[in-house]
């Protein structure tokens, strides 16, 4: 079960799961858990969230006790027992070294000490633990107003926070929420669950169910998802190319060039689906540094993807084509089962056009010659000793000559022309 993933400074990826926290090198997992007799391990298995600080400390948000930090130097956790009652949802680090943990209680400010004491796993005294909320604490605390769902620490200073039922950010100057949006999404006015991703621009994007949001010099745009979905977490991950990710639990969507795109004309494709039986599908997902998709799961652990050279476009998926030809009109002939060439259009479509037709002959391999003329090299079905080449008029394709071949013709013949234009 992935609850959150993390790349850290060294390249370690971070997997918080349900009974411990992973980490993977390329080849091995190490895992994390409690031990009763070493109180400098993990306060508790079931970690929720992750964040890697400005020193290089992994901090994990954890269901039943609190907060946990990882020193890399001593590989020792310390923990924080100040917030031990609350589940910790999401973790931040803003520009002046604060760290920040959300709970269903609200925002929670922890002043922590660059050097941690070394025999002392309790932090209690050491840290500073400041809460702030959107609703007054003493008459609604715990209401979804103040419930924090995800927290995201801006590259402008902000320091954005989204509950059950708002989103906006926390002013760290005057210790007041501004809001910029209120979730109103039927059927789950209570527990939407809008999780943040910054833009290589800089604006500020939130997954919603069924929509996605961008705040933008004080602008909100909104972008309907292709396909809806009762489950209420959607996240968000972008690429170096500024390539959006959105996973929807049962389906992965990407938007191209998402920081240009314009809700009128975003076109979002679908990238991946899990199975529509069973229960099986995404939680969060997570680029790391080389290009690598991560999509952890609900109990089902990890897919990684490649998504490759992002200039690389698929055309004709489940097929096999044998040749292709590229001509100098621009036209491309694409070899299918059957034995003809036929045409590829540029919206990825083979289309009803063939280079050549003739029901006595197996095309097997074609070329264009220097002088622009286009021949094909074909198995005769009536005498299969013999092979036939043909030449076509390079503009018209009408057939201009024909010439019989001494030797046999098969699936793996070739031909070529040589600098002196010899077939």
């Amino acid at each position: 079960m992935i609850f959150d993933l993390l790349q850290d400074h060294q390249g370690f990826l971070w997997f918080a799961t349900k009974d411990g926290l992973n980490r993977y090198d390329g080849y091995t997992f190490k895992t994390f858990q409690n031990n009763p007799f070493d109180r400098f391990s993990i306060s508790d298995n079931e970690v929720l969230t992750l964040l890697e600080d400005h020193l290089g400390r992994i901090w994990a948000g954890t269901a039943n006790n609190g907060l946990a930090v990882l020193d890399p130097s001593s590989g020792r956790f310390y923990y924080l027992n100040k917030l031990s009652s609350q589940s910790i949802n999401s973790l931040a680090q803003t520009s002046d070294g604060a760290i920040w943990a959300g709970t269903a209680m609200g925002v929670n400010r922890l002043l922590v000490p660059d050097v941690l004491p070394f025999d002392i796993p309790n932090l209690a005294e050491y840290v500073r633990v400041d809460t702030f909320a959107w609703d007054v604490p003493d008459n609604n605390f715990s209401a979804p107003l103040n419930n924090t769902v995800d927290l995201q620490g801006s590259r402008d200073g902000k320091l954005w926070v989204s509950t059950f039922r708002q989103i906006g950010f926390f002013d760290t100057a005057t210790g007041r929420f501004q809001k910029q949006w209120t979730n109103k999404v039927p059927g789950h006015s209570d527990y939407i669950t809008p999780f943040f991703q910054e833009s290589p621009d800089g604006s500020m994007w939130v997954g919603q169910p069924g929509q996605l949001l961008r705040f933008r010099d004080d602008k909100v745009d909104i972008f309907p998802l292709p396909e809806g979905s009762v489950f209420p977490y959607t996240d968000l991950a972008f690429d170096a190319s500024g390539n959006l990710f959105v996973s929807t639990r049962k389906q992965i969507f990407r938007l191209a060039a998402a920081p240009s795109a314009t809700p009128d004309k975003a076109s979002f494709e679908l990238f991946y689906r899990f199975p529509a039986d069973g229960i099986i599908g995404s939680t969060k997902l997570l680029m790391d540094r080389g290009g690598l998709l991560w999509i952890g799961t609900n109990g089902y652990g990890l897919r990684k993807y490649n998504p490759g050279n992002p200039q690389l476009h698929h055309y004709l998926a489940g097929k096999s084509p044998r040749r292709m030809l590229s001509d100098a009109q621009g036209r491309v002939w694409v070899w299918l089962s059957g034995g003809t060439f036929q045409r590829l259009h540029e919206h990825r479509q083979i289309s009803s056009e063939l280079l050549f037709s003739d029901n006595n002959l197996l095309q097997h391999d074609c070329i264009q010659a220097s002088n622009g003329a286009l021949w094909l090299l074909c198995e005769n079905k009536q005498d299969k000793q013999k092979g036939i080449l043909i030449r076509l008029n390079g503009q018209s394709l009408a057939e201009e000559a024909r010439f019989q071949v001494p030797i046999n013709v098969g699936m793996f013949s070739r031909f070529y022309e040589d600098k002196a234009g010899n077939i």
